[in-house]
Formats: structure tokens, sequence, C-alpha cells
């Protein structure tokens, strides 16, 4: 996969990269609301010693996982702001499959950034990785990140009842899939 792929004239990709953290970090607190209960990982950010540097070393370890090919974590921009984060996980070459996952700024919402970075990233995955399945993982209560797999023609496979625990509450988990034709 490319460290940087530009998606059309707006949206461009890069690999997660600590030159972004402090960017990164101040989206996410200020999206906090519309990510929480969806994202646990949100809440590691509200300790009182969270800040940037925090940021800064998960984007370290990503790159790493990008140059090992076992993740493929990006920052997304929109006209050069950051706008967001799409990953590529749990990579099984063996069974040709992955997950992706994302989110967005608040601030970026509406504009079909996140559905146009999800149907060129899909198109990649099959095309360069030779990947036969990809997922996408939400709770059904989470309409927006639903939505994002029905445009981009994922299938709604399964719900998963009461997967997850997200801020003490339990969670079904619906599992989108799409299969390479």
């Amino acid at each position: 996969m490319e460290k940087e792929i530009k998606i059309n004239e707006n949206i461009t990709i890069r690999i997660a990269d600590e030159k972004w953290a402090k960017e990164k970090y101040n989206s996410a607190i200020k999206s906090r609301d519309k990510l929480l209960p969806w994202l646990p990982w949100v809440h590691y950010y509200d300790a009182p010693e969270a800040n940037a540097e925090m940021m800064a070393e998960f984007q370290r370890s990503k790159v790493k996982e990008f140059e090992e090919k076992t993740n493929y974590c990006y920052d997304i921009f929109y006209d050069n702001q950051f706008a967001g984060s799409i990953e590529v996980m749990h990579v099984s070459k063996m069974n040709k499959k992955c997950e992706i996952g994302y989110w967005l700024d608040s601030a970026m919402t509406g504009k079909g950034i996140m559905t146009t970075c999800v149907k060129a990233l899909t198109e990649l995955l099959f095309d360069k990785l030779d990947m036969h399945r990809i997922a996408i993982l939400a709770a059904p209560e989470n309409a927006a990140s639903c939505a994002v797999a029905e445009r981009c023609g994922y299938e709604k496979e399964a719900i998963l009842r009461e997967d997850q625990v997200l801020e003490d509450k339990f969670y079904d988990t619906v599992i989108y899939a799409k299969l390479m034709l």
C-alpha cells in the first residue's frame, strides 16, 4: 500500500504520522460527543494526563504496523485540513480478508468524505492486496457508520448481540461485508 493516496482533488489519505498528532488529538477531543459511545478509544484521551504526545505515540505505533504490513492506518485530509482517520485492520493474507474502521471530525461530516474514502480504499484492497473479503463492523445505532457501509455496497450479514461494552452499556455489532466479484 502507498503511504499517500490522492483520492480526488479534495481528499488525500496519508499514513498516520506523528507530525499530525496534534491535529488528530484536537479533532478527537473536539468531536468527542459525536464519537462516543461508538469508539471506546476516545475515553483514553479523557485522562488528566492525556495530551498530543499520547497521540504521537499512537501514530508511531501505526507507522510500525504499516511497515510490517499488518495494519494500514491513514489520516484523511480534506483540502489539506485534517478530517479524520481510516484504518485497514486484522489483515489476513492467508484468508484474503481484512476490516475497515473509520471516524471523521464532527466538522467534516456531511461532505461525502468517508463514503469516498471507503469506496476508494475498498477498490485498492481488492486490487493491490488481493483481498477477497472486506468487513466493516459498527453498532446498529451508529446510523452514520452503517450508512457509509451501505452506500459503499457492503451487505449486512449479521448482528452479534451484546458484542461490545461501550460506556458501561452492551451494544450489538452489525457486520457488513463486501466480496471481490
